[in-house]
């Protein structure tokens, strides 16, 4: 009886330590996954300004 009881406790406290690393691993490519879009955005963004004062120069070379 007790063999059985520490044997499901051993194979609960593996299956909740499984979640806790496969959560934590979720999390951190979700993170990153939100820093690449950040980046994605502010990249977006710069490159619109960038042009647009580009086109500002070409007018007033004229």
């Amino acid at each position: 009886m007790r063999k059985e009881i520490a044997y499901s406790a051993l194979v609960g406290i593996c299956i909740a330590s499984g979640f806790a690393i496969l959560s934590y691993y979720m999390y951190v490519v979700e993170v990153s996954e939100v820093e690449q879009e950040k980046k994605r955005v502010f990249d977006l963004v710069m490159g619109a300004v960038m042009s647009q004062t580009r086109n500002l120069d070409i007018f007033a070379d004229m």
